[in-house]
């Protein structure tokens, strides 16, 4: 299973992941509104999702197990 984290504000993700049966049965999406995307809320997740309003930095994904960061901007 693919966790991913995503910022809540980010239109349409919901509908475009489940579009594709093959790969929503792999992937299990959580979203958060951007003020929430911390780092305590990467644990677990492998792929963050996010718009510009959220500063991803070091500070964000030191000791984190995100591998990929996706901007919808």
């Amino acid at each position: 299973m693919i966790k991913v984290l995503a910022d809540a504000s980010i239109p349409y993700l919901q509908q475009c992941l489940s579009a594709d049966q093959s790969l929503a049965s792999r992937l299990q999406l959580t979203q958060l509104p951007s003020e929430q995307i911390i780092s305590q809320s990467l644990a677990g997740h492998c792929i963050l999702l996010v718009r510009s309003v959220t500063c991803v930095n070091a500070s964000l994904l030191t000791e984190t197990p995100i591998q990929f960061v996706g901007a919808a901007t």
